[in-house]
């Protein structure tokens, strides 16, 4: 990669960070509530979910997990292996005693699978484009995991932000894989012809 991309991306991650820890915490958490709104008709029992806990000043997805869960669909969080780029998802337990961290992010211990056995990813991410390339923090664990999808295996790609996150272009490498929507506090910004729910 070219060293002048790294510096653009490390000025634009710096700029979007930012502006996600700029939101005040009544704000965030109303913008929250009306985000876990939109992701409700998304839930369909027994489906696999993949979701993720939230890091620093990330979108907080604790009610739709706990929603998900009445519903009766199934969550998993990203696990992360020593030296590995494509993830595992492991059984999200609310009551969990077996945590492990990696790079400071909680992981569940116990059964996992690969991100094509999920049906919908809920994806983190720093920025997101009008064409559907995100922006997330730097270690590509998603595009590398979504690399051994096949079209039929892909699951829905959906990220989940704040409006400040939306910008007009980010750089693109060959291996990013785009969304199929984002969603924000202003509504849902489609980049797949394919039906989300």
């Amino acid at each position: 990669m070219n060293n002048s991309i790294v510096s653009d991306k490390k000025n634009i991650r710096h700029s979007l960070r930012a502006k996600r820890k700029s939101i005040g915490k009544t704000e965030r958490q109303q913008i929250q509530k009306q985000i876990t709104r939109q992701l409700l008709p998304l839930i369909k029992r027994n489906s696999n979910i993949a979701a993720y806990m939230a890091f620093g000043s990330e979108l907080d997805l604790s009610d739709f997990i706990r929603i998900a869960q009445k519903r009766g669909a199934k969550i998993w969080m990203p696990y992360i292996e020593k030296r590995q780029r494509r993830l595992w998802f492991s059984a999200y337990q609310s009551q969990a005693k077996n945590k492990e961290y990696a790079y400071g992010i909680v992981q569940f211990a116990g059964k996992k699978r690969r991100i094509e056995s999920m049906q919908l990813v809920l994806v983190p991410l720093l920025g997101v484009d009008k064409t559907g390339i995100r922006m997330g923090q730097g270690g590509g664990y998603y595009d590398k995991s979504l690399s051994y999808c096949d079209r039929a295996s892909r699951p829905k790609l959906i990220g989940v932000g704040f409006a400040c996150q939306k910008v007009a272009s980010l750089p693109k490498e060959p291996w990013d894989r785009a969304l199929d929507a984002f969603i924000c506090e202003e509504g849902v910004s489609y980049f797949s012809c394919h039906d989300i729910a």
